[in-house]
């Protein structure tokens, strides 16, 4: 599994359930449980929200996944938030 990708989807708000749906699956992939990909895609969605992105925007997400945990970096207009989770992530 690659250690990091990038997604961009428009902000408007009928596709960012799209970018939950595909972090939520490489999360999936990353072994991390259910109860914690929940959590993660709530404050994933927090963080979406908190960007005060206008429907014309685009938002970039980074997913890394790294010994020490899984972070997503998500950007839209100049600003950025990081919603990390400090479970390793890698399957064994």
């Amino acid at each position: 599994m690659s250690s990091e990708f990038t997604l961009r989807v428009p902000a408007d708000p009928r596709f960012r359930g799209l970018a939950n749906d595909v972090v939520g699956r490489y999360v999936d992939l990353a072994g991390i449980a259910e109860t914690d990909r929940d959590v993660l895609a709530m404050a994933l969605a927090a963080a979406l929200d908190g960007l005060g992105a206008g429907p014309a925007d685009a938002i970039d997400l980074t997913c890394t996944a790294k010994p020490a945990g899984f972070d997503i970096t998500v950007r839209c207009g100049g600003q950025s938030a990081v919603v990390h989770h400090p479970q390793p992530t890698a399957k064994r």
